[in-house]
């Protein structure tokens, strides 16, 4: 089962990251809004849950709407930029830069 299979890992992780991409489509009040899978923001409250706010981390596309619940206002998020067909290793660089400096300042969770 998909959710004891988390359980095992979070129980071996000192950090999660959830990637907010916005693969789907919600129709909220009547707007459209471009939105991420359903899982993720589950896992997401699932991996705080577990290891914490600062450990369970979410990661968004810059510049671009999407739909997130409103309780995840106010939280930090890491951006990354997502341009099809453009050079996934230098459009990920600062996201990832930014992710290995937060975790080696939080180190491991003992």
């Amino acid at each position: 089962y998909t959710l004891e299979t988390l359980e095992d890992e979070l129980e071996q992780s000192d950090f999660a990251v959830a990637i907010a991409h916005p693969d789907d489509q919600a129709v909220i009040r009547g707007e459209n809004w471009p939105s991420p899978r359903d899982n993720v923001v589950f896992e997401l409250g699932f991996f705080m849950g577990k290891l914490g706010r600062e450990r369970a981390i979410l990661m968004e596309p810059r510049g671009q709407k999407v739909k997130l619940p409103s309780d995840l206002a106010g939280i930090t998020t890491i951006g990354y930029r997502h341009e099809p067909g453009g050079n996934l290793a230098s459009l990920m660089s600062p996201a990832c830069n930014e992710l290995r400096d937060h975790i080696l300042r939080l180190g491991r969770n003992i």
